[in-house]
């Protein structure tokens, strides 16, 4: 089994004092996350990043969410510092509500056609729960039903306590082991 951990949007604008989007419930997990990633024994770890342009209010998003945040090139985009110690074997940039094209990564690095879908484990870990945790937990039990899925609950923030309790519910309820 190849056990793979994605951190999930830790950005400054998410995560660090002053950030667009930062709260003190996405701030609070910060530590969390680096310890379970420093402990746990992943066989790779993926950081992955929002990321916008200087467009982005022009954007869909930008007008359900007319907030600008993390934007490429800017302080915002950047990993917190904190996670930026940890292994990172590769930064998945990734534009909007958007995911990373997981069976296009994952083909590139050698682990499609290695390793059987049912031989793959992904575990998540991050902020927005209920934006991009979700969608990324989502693509990934789609692409890969065989594959395991889990979200680490407690490790995660969402934009809301109630959005992030609804999105582990409907993780759940997708057969996505909610831990």
């Amino acid at each position: 089994m190849l056990k793979i951990g994605v951190i999930v949007d830790m950005q400054n604008d998410f995560v660090s004092a002053g950030g667009a989007l930062s709260s003190e419930s996405t701030q609070a997990v910060v530590q969390p996350v680096v310890q379970y990633f420093r402990e746990q024994h992943f066989d790779k770890i993926y950081a992955l990043q929002d990321t916008h342009d200087a467009n982005y209010m022009h954007t869909q998003e930008g007008k359900y969410l007319p907030i600008k945040h993390c934007i490429a090139g800017e302080w915002g985009h950047e990993l917190n510092d904190a996670i930026k110690t940890l292994p990172i074997d590769a930064q998945l940039c990734k534009s909007s509500f958007g995911y990373v094209n997981w069976v296009s990564f994952l083909t590139q690095e050698g682990i499609l056609g290695h390793y059987p879908a049912g031989e793959l484990s992904f575990t998540l870990a991050g902020v927005d729960t209920d934006i991009c945790v979700i969608t990324n937990a989502l693509v990934l039990k789609s692409l890969f039903p065989e594959a395991e899925i889990n979200v680490q609950s407690s490790l995660c923030a969402g934009s809301t306590a109630e959005g992030h309790e609804a999105a582990i519910t409907v993780m759940r309820n997708c057969q996505i082991n909610i831990i």
